[in-house]
């Protein structure tokens, strides 16, 4: 047999072999197998971190750390109830704030305008007119009244005073709330007495017959409604009579911010029917019209007389 021949067999021989008993005992992933040396440290080093951290978990506490986890859990405790306290102090502060303040703002109220109602000298304006005032002055053909606050509608922003004035010029109530496109007349005190301490008046027309959010004790006018005229009367063009009490414009900020639009001509007064209820569940006397027409001179007397500026 020729030599080469008889080495190549030998080498493919060992190669069978060597497949057979070491080729199956390993993946092709561990081809690199790490010397026995290096797995015995390695075994050897895994077993005493192993008892190390049995030991450090096994042991017992010493008298210094038992304390110490004492105290921190009572530092942990105690800062709990001091964010929970100081949580509670901020919002009690919050409202008492917010309470202050409601009560600074309707103790300081404004001015506003108002008009008798009967001959007994009982005079109707709103309730953010007086705000929790007891008393307020009215002032009457430039005379000086002291004025008591003797009722208040909180949710109708209606409010009463009585005044010591009797037997003088006042409003009837319109016999029937008003009609959409009636003509109406505004009368009080615009901006109060800061350009004039004369009475004003605007003309418009019933817009609408709910106010804001439909509300139907309301009624929406065209008529202007400045700061001051709060608490004047809306009367009717034609007979004189209350048909409303002026309350409110739309907020001309929150309208610019939301439509970018200047509302105009948007206002609104209490229903002389919300009113009437109002009278008669503090059973206050009170005239309704015949609706026999007036003159414009007429209606201006009655204004001259009975519309009057009230100041906080």
């Amino acid at each position: 047999m020729d030599p080469f021949l008889y080495i190549l067999i030998l080498l493919i021989a060992y190669w069978i072999w060597k497949a057979i008993f070491f080729g199956s005992s390993k993946s092709p992933k561990d081809s690199k197998v790490k010397p026995d040396w290096i797995l015995k440290d390695e075994k050897e080093f895994n077993a005493r971190e192993a008892r190390i951290r049995k030991g450090q978990l096994g042991r017992k506490l010493t008298r210094y750390e038992k304390e110490m986890e004492k105290r921190q859990e009572s530092y942990y405790e105690e800062s709990i109830k001091k964010k929970k306290a100081n949580t509670i102090k901020k919002r009690a502060a919050t409202r008492t704030r917010k309470k202050k303040e409601l009560q600074k703002n309707e103790a300081q109220a404004g001015s506003g305008s108002g008009f008798l109602i009967n001959n007994s000298g009982y005079v109707v304006t709103n309730y953010h007119v007086v705000g929790s005032n007891k008393k307020v002055k009215i002032i009457k053909h430039k005379k000086n009244y002291i004025g008591k606050v003797v009722a208040i509608d909180k949710v109708n922003d209606l409010a009463l005073i009585k005044i010591a004035a009797q037997k003088n010029l006042h409003l009837k109530l319109a016999s029937n709330d008003s009609d959409r496109l009636d003509n109406i007349i505004t009368a009080g005190f615009p901006y109060g007495d800061s350009f004039s301490d004369h009475v004003k008046s605007t003309t418009g027309i019933v817009s609408a017959l709910v106010g804001p959010g439909n509300n139907t004790s309301q009624l929406q006018i065209s008529a202007s409604i400045q700061p001051g005229n709060s608490g004047g009367p809306i009367i009717d063009g034609n007979n004189g009579s209350v048909v409303g009490v002026a309350v409110a414009k739309l907020d001309t900020e929150k309208f610019i911010e939301m439509y970018r639009s200047i509302p105009e001509n948007v206002n609104f007064a209490i229903k002389s029917s919300t009113l009437k209820r109002f009278l008669k569940s503090n059973k206050i006397e009170f005239s309704s019209s015949d609706d026999s027409k007036l003159t414009n001179k007429e209606i201006n007397s009655l204004i001259d007389s009975a519309v009057l500026f009230i100041s906080c």
